[in-house]
């Protein structure tokens, strides 16, 4: 291949980039089908080169030219830009979930009809729909719900895993990630302030994942937890905003968290140990015993003495580690006369 050649193939491949970089922010709401329809032509060039360059002395070198490009700048996301990649060029242009509604017949229009069109269709469509439609699937399941117990248990497991879902695909795919997070952020402060929306977290945190992927599922699920401890843990963070307490969640799910995630097992102690540092030694008078009790303000249904020794034990019927740790905790403080607990 001759030196003018290359230069025009890799200025025309640069171009698509340009393209696809464009369809990934907010430039793509001016885009009509005729736009559309250009960058499916610029797509099919560089799926065209891709064969062409199939088995040629040449591929190599025109892997690495097409790589340098993918070196600049560009705010494509997780799209890494090589000789490989352009063989799906037309499919890396369809599987954008910042495409524009009224472009979904020509998106669909794009797939032909080739033997193997429908099934990808579906399969596509699944995964954009998973983005767009996972807060209005949410919402709708409640109604399908019997209200019982189980039923309502079920029902929050159900939207923790959805949730879970959207959470890692905009945090893992978008190219913006202070604006992912900023959405992400607005979803959990939603969440959080709806009824159940504490257990549902919980879940989220708990929710299993075998996408294989252990490096950005670690990273998602640390976004959520951070978040968790720095706005629902707090009490003062609480009032400001509002919303609720996290440590009133049901304490079988608060210490199966705590069993996976240790900055939540250290944040949940120090709770704990906090709430029995705040409460004195009285006697009832009458015959009765002595117990503990706050020393500012009253006991409540949510917090008293009764309900931080089950807090406790709930934690030690929890894995090993978890209970050698809760037991060296009290052994510690046992030592210390100035801790009330």
């Amino acid at each position: 291949m001759s030196s003018v050649a290359l230069a025009d193939i890799l200025k025309n491949i640069y171009s698509f980039v340009q393209i696809l970089e464009g369809s990934r922010n907010d430039m793509v709401n001016s885009w009509d089908e005729s736009a559309l329809a250009n960058a499916f032509q610029w797509a099919r060039y560089c799926e065209q080169v891709y064969r062409q360059a199939e088995g040629k002395p040449y591929r190599e070198d025109l892997d690495n030219q097409i790589r340098a490009i993918g070196q600049l700048p560009l705010a494509l996301g997780d799209v890494q830009i090589c000789l490989e990649t352009l063989k799906g060029s037309s499919e890396t242009l369809r599987k954008n979930p910042h495409l524009s509604d009224h472009l979904f017949t020509a998106v669909i229009t794009s797939y032909g009809v080739t033997p193997g069109a429908k099934q990808d269709l579906i399969k596509d469509c699944f995964q954009l729909s998973r983005t767009k439609a996972v807060g209005q699937m949410t919402s709708n399941l409640a109604s399908l719900v019997e209200k019982t117990d189980s039923g309502q248990s079920e029902l929050n497991r159900c939207q923790a895993r959805l949730l879970w879902r959207h959470i890692k695909t905009v945090l893992s795919s978008s190219y913006k990630k202070e604006r992912s997070e900023s959405y992400i952020t607005a979803k959990l402060v939603a969440t959080a302030c709806d009824q159940n929306g504490i257990e549902i977290l919980l879940h989220v945190l708990l929710t299993q994942d075998d996408t294989g992927q252990c490096t950005k599922i670690m990273e998602c699920k640390q976004f959520v937890l951070k978040w968790m401890l720095q706005n629902l843990a707090l009490r003062k963070s609480i009032q400001k905003k509002g919303v609720p307490d996290l440590w009133q969640a049901p304490k079988q799910f608060l210490v199966k968290v705590a069993a996976e995630y240790f900055s939540f097992f250290t944040a949940y102690i120090q709770f704990l140990v906090q709430l029995g540092s705040d409460m004195s030694l009285e006697y009832g008078g009458s015959g009765m015993e002595y117990t503990w009790r706050f020393m500012h303000g009253k006991d409540s249904k949510t917090f008293s003495y009764a309900i931080l020794l089950e807090h406790f034990a709930e934690l030690l019927k929890s894995d090993q580690h978890v209970t050698s740790a809760v037991v060296k905790t009290l052994e510690s403080l046992a030592l210390k006369s100035e801790v009330n607990i």
